[in-house]
């Protein structure tokens, strides 16, 4: 069965390719394609933990020296698939072609003749550790005249280059985002890479949730999330939460076949593409502000988890249907409640509510089988009913949203942030014309609303809460509550 058995491609979106297959020696590759080859474009896999391991006393080869090490012993690495890019894709990108498949491969290639590594002695130990520079007038011929084989497609649409990377994989195992990723230059996808990792060609960086640096093995690892990007495992969470903004950001189904239906809406274009960004970034901001106060709260090294992940992205969401605007006043709050119900569900020592909620359903019941499940295994299901199942149980005795609100440590806010030029004029009139901060004779274009209890506390924009003010008060009181900024002003004013 097809990987993409639910993924929407037609005869009518795939349609037919036009390709050619070439045998070339590596000299004429370097020579000849390489120049104008991109060899990692935006839909390919990222390589972690390849660049900058190599030793001469490591007894394995890495991946790119049994690349190059397959070369030297005769063995064929296998076709390689490029594709010719399009009149308007070269207005975005310089080089002619694009590597589809086989992009290790062809970086092997470069980076041994640029001496960027050296080949493993225990792989090749007729050669020994060398790099390209330090082998033989014969070594370097065996080398650069080795045969590769090249399919070249031409002007490939998305959906095209995503049908060739999955048919292609068959037989090596790739996951689902990986496919996705497939589709190539579309604005979907691009924002997703652009939110999971930075790119120095096309200058987008990454949010700063998705930071990575480098460990003592010289492998990427998260700056934040215990997790690492490997298997593009940061841009799956990132097209979950797109999906999940893709359906009015509703708790919902965000399961593989939402995140195909996501890539494959073709009203999502350059020109409403920046409202899902917004909308995504503030979850991602939710999420990265939960990730710091875990640091100062427990440990410098303390990290999310990618259950903890899941659950915040949930519960962000349940919020803003639940609410439709809210902050976290008080975040180190917020996280104990956050912290205790979390802890609480471990499935490796439960609290007392914990052991509760595994058995909320009765034993045999096929409720109790379908839905309550562990509370871990519970968030890597990426249906309705099993987001609701771990709201509720995170809310129902630590993180309850009553008492969250009561504290003032949830705040609901209201959606309405402006009133009309009517409503505007009564005020000002029952103001008799005069700003409610300095006294002075204020005209209708320079007065703006003042919150009475500021919005950022719950306060809402309804005539019993707003005066009019000078418009150059309302942009220093910022979220101050409008008593005290007027107090403040006049003291300053008396001086």
């Amino acid at each position: 069965m097809s990987k993409f058995s639910s993924f929407t491609m037609n005869s009518q979106d795939i349609g037919c390719m036009d390709y050619s297959v070439l045998v070339m020696s590596i000299r004429e590759f370097i020579h000849d394609f390489l120049p104008e080859t991109d060899l990692l474009p935006i839909h390919q896999r990222i390589d972690v933990s390849n660049y900058g391991t190599e030793d001469r006393n490591n007894k394995n080869p890495t991946k790119r020296q049994a690349i190059i090490g397959s070369v030297f012993k005769g063995i064929d690495i296998s076709e390689m698939k490029i594709n010719e890019r399009t009149q308007e894709e070269r207005l975005k990108f310089s080089e002619k072609y694009e590597s589809i498949d086989g992009g290790n491969r062809k970086r092997a290639i470069r980076d041994f003749y640029n001496n960027k590594f050296r080949l493993n002695s225990n792989y090749n130990s007729d050669i020994g550790a060398k790099f390209y520079y330090e082998l033989s007038d014969d070594e370097k011929n065996r080398f650069m005249n080795f045969k590769i084989r090249f399919v070249v497609y031409r002007k490939l649409t998305p959906m095209q280059k995503a049908h060739v990377w999955e048919t292609t994989n068959n037989s090596t195992p790739v996951n689902h985002q990986e496919m996705m990723n497939g589709v190539g230059d579309i604005p979907v996808a691009n924002m997703i890479r652009q939110f999971a990792r930075a790119d120095n060609r096309l200058r987008s960086w990454n949010h700063p949730l998705f930071e990575v640096k480098y460990n003592k093995d010289n492998k990427i690892i998260g700056e934040w999330l215990s997790f690492d990007p490997t298997r593009l495992t940061y841009d799956r969470l990132v097209a979950r939460i797109a999906s999940v903004v893709h359906q009015n950001e509703k708790p919902s189904s965000c399961d593989d076949a939402e995140i195909e239906i996501l890539y494959c809406d073709l009203k999502i274009d350059d020109n409403n593409i920046k409202s899902m960004e917004k909308k995504i970034k503030s979850c991602l901001d939710f999420i990265y502000a939960i990730a710091k106060e875990k640091r100062n709260t427990i440990s410098h090294f303390a990290k999310i988890t990618e259950d903890e992940f899941i659950i915040l992205m949930r519960l962000y969401f349940t919020y803003k249907d639940r609410y439709d605007s809210f902050s976290i006043k008080d975040t180190r709050e917020w996280y104990d409640y956050f912290r205790l119900a979390f802890s609480g569900l471990n499935k490796k020592n439960p609290s007392d509510y914990g052991l509760e909620m595994i058995d909320t359903y009765e034993k045999n019941s096929k409720e109790k089988k379908m839905r309550a499940a562990l509370f871990s295994e519970n968030l890597r299901k990426h249906r309705t009913l099993r987001w609701n199942d771990s709201v509720k149980w995170m809310e129902k005795y630590y993180l309850i949203p009553e008492e969250l609100i009561e504290r003032k440590i949830l705040i609901v806010l209201d959606s309405r942030r402006k009133i009309n030029r009517s409503d505007r004029e009564l005020l000002l009139n029952k103001q008799r014309g005069l700003c409610y901060i300095d006294g002075n004779k204020l005209m209708l274009e320079d007065a703006e609303a003042g919150h009475i209890i500021p919005h950022s506390e719950g306060g809402s924009t309804s005539l019993d809460n707003i005066v009019m003010i000078r418009r150059i008060h309302n942009s220093k009181m910022g979220s101050m509550n409008v008593e005290t900024y007027k107090e403040m002003y006049q003291r300053r004013s008396n001086v």
